[in-house]
């Protein structure tokens, strides 16, 4: 006769490495999540700042177009404006600027003018900044003889 066949279950000696690899996965997609929300987050500050940058060159660029309406004023009374293009080296950039003055009479008040500053920055681009301010300035008649 043939001995009794034993049979023994027994349970692997080391832990299944599935799990490990599949935990890998997972912080490494959380990793991935985080880092790419970093990422985007960044890109939309440096994205914020780059029009601040362009908005700011605007305000200055209507800032200066006022003080040379002023200084055209004084030295004419008759001056109307015009349109003023800056080109990107005088602005020490890449971009260049426009800005339309308009100077208009007031009927009321011969000595009083308007000044319509309208500054474009970069000058013709789509998506530019665009600025403008209005202010009257009292420009003082010239003697007779």
């Amino acid at each position: 006769m043939h001995p009794p066949l034993r049979v023994r279950l027994t349970t692997p000696a080391r832990p299944r490495h599935g799990a490990a690899l599949i935990f890998a996965m997972i912080a490494l997609l959380i990793v991935s999540m985080i880092g790419g929300g970093i990422l985007n987050l960044t890109v939309a500050q440096h994205r914020q700042a780059q029009q601040e940058q362009v908005r700011l060159q605007a305000e200055w660029l209507a800032d200066a177009a006022l003080e040379r309406a002023a200084a055209r004023l004084a030295q004419s009374a008759d001056y109307t404006g015009e349109t003023w293009h800056i080109s990107a080296a005088a602005l020490g950039g890449d971009a260049p600027g426009r800005v339309q003055i308009d100077v208009a009479r007031r009927p009321d008040r011969p000595g009083l003018r308007a000044l319509t500053i309208v500054a474009s920055y970069p000058g013709e681009s789509p998506q530019r900044a665009r600025v403008e301010k209005q202010v009257f300035v009292q420009v003082e008649a010239a003697p007779e003889n």
